[in-house]
């Protein structure tokens, strides 16, 4: 199991059972569904630790949109660009993702 929640954007990973490549986009993203659900039944609500593109491809519709958990991830391919900022995000995520996560929700 990788030792960090949140790999830096830009990422290359390969989920498990996957065959392609994909591309780190984002982070703590709401199910576009869930969000239109929200008000009829706020627990199909669900919020993933990625975004992601197919690599090489890259983000070409809206509704190719990859979602997924860190615990999906089968093999890191390419580790993105890190900066003290990107740091800083990533620690925050990992030490604060349930209170992320509620308040995302409210």
């Amino acid at each position: 199991m990788m030792k960090e929640r949140f790999l830096p954007i830009g990422s290359i990973v390969l989920l498990n059972g996957g065959t392609k490549e994909l591309m780190i986009t984002g982070y703590c993203i709401v199910s576009e569904d869930a969000l239109k659900d929200k008000s009829n039944n706020p627990g199909n609500v669900r919020i993933y630790d990625y975004s992601a593109c197919t690599y090489p491809e890259g983000f070409v519709r809206t509704d190719l949109n990859i979602l997924f958990d860190h615990n999906q991830i089968q093999k890191v391919l390419f580790e993105g660009y890190r900066t003290p900022v990107q740091e800083q995000l990533s620690k925050a995520l990992n030490d604060n993702f349930e209170q992320i996560k509620s308040e995302i929700l409210k």
